[in-house]
């Protein structure tokens, strides 16, 4: 999906889109009464680990369309640094999200976020 789409979508959505796609948490665990459920979109602490986890052990195709959807976001010099300073939680969210559809596309079901 493009990033106008994530960035549309209500926040419960983009969420649950975050817990299942990017971090695969399956349906039993996302569903059970125990699971305390991670506000994505407003939590400055859940969108530090998604940079992170890009950064630290995605794979290049997968950094490059992160930055990319970034950039759409930023101005042309914003260093990845500073993308905490610059970009929102659910920015970062909606950004991963776009990165992932396209870096999966690009892989063609290979392994993409890494081991």
């Amino acid at each position: 999906m493009p990033l106008a789409t994530y960035l549309a979508l209500p926040d419960a959505a983009l969420n649950e889109a975050i817990a299942s796609r990017f971090w695969q948490i399956p349906a039993s665990s996302r569903d059970a009464p125990w699971f305390l459920h991670p506000d994505y979109c407003h939590n400055w602490f859940e969108a530090a680990k998604i940079v992170s986890h890009i950064s630290l052990y995605g794979s290049p195709a997968l950094q490059a369309a992160f930055n990319t959807a970034l950039l759409q976001l930023t101005s042309p010099d914003a260093r990845p640094a500073d993308i905490l300073l610059i970009c929102g939680p659910r920015e970062i969210c909606a950004a991963a999200m776009t990165a992932w559809d396209y870096a999966g596309k690009c892989a063609a079901n290979n392994n993409i976020i890494g081991s």
